[in-house]
């Protein structure tokens, strides 16, 4: 995510930029508001799934290979990835809705 992230706030901050007509202050304001959001979403999920990442109980160490092949099943697979990307856009359209708003 810090790549992708990273790569996507350098274009979005040359957009600001042409935007605000070289105006680096305007276009830096803007560049944060917009990106804040953003951030604000990846960090609360990395937040929320870090047990996936750096399971802390026996429970999630166990859980976190079972998650892995459950993925790989025929029927299970596609159905909980979609269940993902749902979730995943509905995140993002959110994250945009807050940023659209400001």
């Amino acid at each position: 995510m810090g790549a992708s992230t990273g790569l996507a706030g350098a274009d979005l901050f040359g957009t600001m930029i042409e935007y605000h007509r070289n105006d680096v202050g305007a276009a830096l304001r803007d560049w944060a508001e917009r990106l804040k959001p953003l951030v604000a979403n990846i960090q609360k999920m990395g937040v929320e799934r870090r047990f996936f990442f750096t399971p802390g109980t026996q429970m999630q160490i166990a859980t976190r290979p079972v998650a892995a092949r459950v993925i790989q099943l025929p029927l299970a697979g596609p159905v909980l990835n979609r269940m993902a990307a749902r979730q995943r856009n509905k995140q993002q359209s959110d994250s945009f809705a807050v940023s659209s708003a400001a």
